[in-house]
């Protein structure tokens, strides 16, 4: 019944204790890619950036950045900022920019703003006021803001939102075929 203390006792009695072993940081960080998801309650507000390696559920409100592996904003949680992510599931209000590989919209989401993703899922009933983009995944651990901005970058389209009329050329050339029989003609 008291066989390991007695066992213990008798490890011990050479006069020297040993302090128990502190768990290292990588034991810490594994503990915590094990942990359950941090929740934000609906009486929560929070003035900040929120970083996690984990999973997140918002519930109440967030003025500043959210970046996580697992996002999922409740339906009565809203963001003001950017939101980035592997898997984003907004149920409720986004003004921010979203950034994520898989993003799904519910019918009572809510977003102004663009999105960049490699997955997108909207179902009917939801709010989305912005532009979708679609990155195509890279090799690497690059973020999906940056592969959003390579793939501005790549297709010669402006990063400041400055949208060209269709058939605009960036060196304001007419590159349509009406502009072009009009070129060949003059």
């Amino acid at each position: 019944m008291f066989l390991k203390n007695s066992k213990r006792a008798s490890n011990n009695s050479g006069g020297t204790a040993q302090a128990p072993a502190k768990p290292s940081a990588a034991s810490r960080n594994a503990a915590a890619g094990n942990a359950g998801p941090s929740l934000f309650s609906a009486d929560l507000a929070i003035t900040g950036d929120i970083v996690s390696e984990g999973e997140i559920q918002i519930d109440g409100s967030i003025n500043g950045d959210v970046k996580c592996t697992n996002l999922t904003i409740g339906e009565s949680g809203t963001i003001t900022g950017e939101v980035h992510g592997d898997t984003i599931r907004i149920h409720g209000r986004v003004e921010g920019q979203v950034y994520g590989k898989t993003v799904f919209l519910s019918k009572t989401a809510r977003v102004i703003g663009d999105i960049s993703h490699e997955s997108l899922a909207i179902e009917p009933g939801a709010y989305m006021e912005g532009h979708c983009q679609h990155v195509e995944q890279q090799q690497g651990r690059g973020s999906a803001s940056g592969r959003a901005s390579e793939t501005r970058k790549a297709s010669g389209r402006s990063t400041a939102g400055e949208d060209k009329p269709a058939g605009e050329a960036a060196g304001g050339e007419d590159t349509t075929a009406k502009g072009a029989a009009a070129a060949s003609a003059g």
